[in-house]
């Protein structure tokens, strides 16, 4: 299927709705989504490039009205090269979003990130993870910005990204940043790079599992709290797939994240 160069949409979500929108990936290079989420509204958004092919740019935008509650489930497993931005924008009072996201990379894939949790309201609450696994010769940078604005009080925002490395010619960098302009707020964030940890995979292959099986039964459980939010079926096929393309003998083991 042939790629158009840009799209632009602009999502509306009324007051008080309840919904589910499942997003299979843009056909076009460049892409822009813009949800307006209304006042007690509630919304699961789901974002996998399933289809996606080559190279593209994607912006998702998510503006939240006061007392409207969102989730974002991110995946990137299929691009080539994918440079995604993610703005959250909690304007209302007591609005309320959680991201989960992950990468899965191999070969030469390469994927951008940039992250940013904008809050404008009062007592608003934004919770970001996003976990990866990056192997063979892919990388990932990810850049994560934290804006508590002066009239943003007792806002409590929250940003952790963590990464699984398998190979020694995977790469992986992680920028988190705060901007707070008010006090009496609630501000974390944090990172961590490594790899999956040998003396977990020598007791399971002491239990007669082989080594492959032992890495996705890791990589399964390190990505558990983002797949969860995906169909069990759509999140084993999709780490079945990164794992096969895995030699053996090019995963390397040391230290250990959780």
């Amino acid at each position: 299927m042939s790629m158009q160069h840009n799209e632009i949409r602009r999502v509306i979500i009324a007051p008080g709705q309840q919904l589910i929108i499942q997003e299979r990936g843009s056909h076009a290079e460049s892409s822009s989504v813009e949800y307006h989420v209304g006042a007690r509204a509630h919304c699961v958004i789901i974002d996998q490039d399933d289809d996606v092919v080559g190279s593209v740019v994607s912006d998702i935008t998510i503006i939240c009205e006061a007392d409207a509650q969102v989730t974002y489930i991110v995946v990137m497993a299929a691009a080539k090269a994918h440079d995604k931005t993610i703005r959250i924008m909690l304007q209302g009072a007591r609005a309320r979003v959680a991201v989960r996201g992950a990468y899965l990379l191999t070969d030469e894939q390469r994927v951008h990130v940039r992250t940013r949790q904008e809050h404008r309201g009062a007592e608003t609450a934004s919770d970001l993870l996003f976990k990866g696994i990056v192997a063979e010769k892919a990388q990932v940078i990810y850049e994560g910005m934290i804006h508590i604005a002066a009239n943003a009080y007792r806002a409590n925002a929250d940003q952790q990204n963590k990464t699984l490395l398998m190979g020694d010619h995977a790469s992986a960098q992680s920028i988190p940043a705060l901007e707070v302009l008010t006090h009496d707020v609630r501000c974390a964030h944090g990172s961590a790079i490594g790899q999956l940890d040998r003396e977990h995979l020598l007791y399971l292959q002491s239990r007669g599992i082989s080594m492959q099986s032992a890495r996705q039964l890791l990589v399964k459980g390190f990505l558990a709290d983002i797949l969860e939010h995906l169909p069990s079926d759509t999140a084993d096929v999709l780490i079945a797939r990164m794992m096969d393309k895995v030699a053996v003998d090019k995963f390397s083991v040391t230290g250990a994240i959780v």
